[in-house]
């Protein structure tokens, strides 16, 4: 009995392996890695155009493609995956649009139901109510900090607003994570670090878009960073489809292998 559990242990620690992760699926990554980097050095982030939004939209398309060919249908098993394509492609909408500044609003709702899409991937169990106390915390000294800028305009409700809706799927990411008991993979880490990377990136967004730290850092820097955390973000929240799918299945499948080899063990 204590080794059988042994060998589940075995096979739990297995699949956190980040190596593992980047050897079984590495390959299709490959092309997003590729975009983000053409984006970098070719986009024109300065001017807007339809080329500027193609390659802007590139690397999150090909992140749908990553989680449409890891696997995705209308049954139960594809729930989570489902959830998380549905929130890329809203954010690949969301990125179309932010690249004309008078798209602004539209973009911010797009991302709006992008995160609205994540939280309901994430779920709320288990609840975390410390890492929610301390989300809020943090969203409401960023609030603090904007909202002088925001008033007598309609960002005075839209902001607050989708910053709200942020902070729960940064909490919804986080609470996925339980290390101290032992209920988390490498995967569900990405899914963790990219809510706090996405965060991160429209936090800067926001503080660029409304003059609060242009005195600061230039246009192209602040762009910059902008882009590469809500890229890693995009990326560890798709890679967290790894979880729901592959990793479970082979988990059942060496189960079985498993309690067959035990059965044969018993008959000797």
């Amino acid at each position: 009995m204590n080794a059988g559990k042994g060998m589940a242990a075995k096979g739990t620690d297995h699949w956190t392996s980040p190596t593992l992760v980047i050897r079984s699926f590495g390959p299709k990554l490959v092309p997003f890695f590729k975009t983000v980097a053409i984006y970098l050095v070719l986009a024109d982030r300065e001017s807007p155009s339809w080329l500027t939004c193609l390659l802007k939209c590139l690397p999150i398309i090909w992140l749908c493609i990553f989680v449409v060919l890891h696997g995705i249908s209308l049954g139960d098993k594809h729930v989570y995956s489902r959830r998380i394509l549905m929130g890329l492609v809203l954010s690949c909408c969301g990125d179309a649009l932010l690249v004309w500044p008078k798209c602004f609003l539209w973009g911010m709702l797009s991302f709006a139901l992008a995160h609205i899409s994540y939280i309901t991937a994430f779920g709320f169990y288990p609840f975390n109510v410390s890492a929610g106390a301390l989300c809020a915390l943090l969203g409401a000294v960023v609030h603090y900090i904007m909202y002088p800028n925001l008033q007598g305009t309609v960002y005075s409700v839209a902001v607050p607003t989708y910053n709200l809706l942020l902070l729960v799927m940064v909490w919804r990411a986080v609470s996925r994570v339980q290390l101290f008991e032992d209920l988390w993979t490498w995967t569900k880490l990405c899914s963790c670090f990219g809510g706090i990377l996405f965060a991160i990136s429209d936090t800067v967004l926001g503080l660029r878009e409304f003059g609060l730290i242009s005195h600061l850092v230039s246009q192209q820097q602040c762009q910059l960073l902008v882009m590469i955390t809500y890229y890693a973000a995009q990326f560890g929240i798709a890679l967290s489809v790894v979880d729901t799918t592959a990793i479970e299945s082979i988990n059942s499948a060496n189960g079985a292998k498993r309690r067959v080899d035990t059965s044969k063990e018993k008959r000797r």
